[in-house]
């Protein structure tokens, strides 16, 4: 009895917290997208700080807010309307910046294969300007800047609390 009970409660808040929400049109989804692109999951891990996947694209093609070819993704529990990417596999993916890039089955994102009539909608897109490398640039210059400030303040530090000999 006590497992049936268990059982009971499992399934009935799998429908309490089942994600309920219509996918949108094609113009819908565009419209209220600030990212539009094609492109192919690298890395799927859990994203334990904001609850669900985060995942990172190679991407093809953009239609807003083009990017470098490395984009990463964050969505929610699908319990939460997110989507749950699979390594391999490309995506037609509409998605919101705000602090980070965030996308739902609500917003419209689909597999590529299920995309047809998006992808002749959207046309053809911009190729991606570079391979994500200017990330790393980006990352080494700013850990070099704090680096050069930290030596500056050191050096000025120092140079204030040496005495200085009178002379004569």
């Amino acid at each position: 009895m006590k497992y049936i009970l268990f059982i009971l409660i499992a399934l009935w808040g799998q429908f309490i917290f089942a994600c309920d929400c219509q996918k949108p049109t094609f113009q819908a989804a565009y419209d209220s997208a600030n990212i539009v692109f094609v492109g192919k999951a690298t890395e799927v891990t859990t994203n334990w700080m904001s609850g669900g996947w985060k995942a990172t694209f190679v991407v093809e093609n953009s239609w807003k807010m083009p990017s470098d070819g490395i984009l990463v993704v964050n969505t929610p529990w699908e319990k939460d309307c997110g989507f749950r990417f699979e390594v391999g596999q490309k995506y037609l993916i509409y998605a919101k910046k705000k602090f980070t890039t965030k996308t739902k089955i609500c917003y419209g994102t689909r597999l590529l294969s299920e995309a047809n009539e998006d992808v002749q909608a959207l046309g053809e897109g911009i190729k991606p300007t570079s391979t994500g490398k200017g990330y790393y640039f980006s990352a080494l210059l700013m850990l070099l800047s704090v680096l050069g400030f930290a030596f500056l303040a050191y050096v000025m530090m120092r140079g204030r609390n040496k005495k200085h000999k009178p002379v004569g």
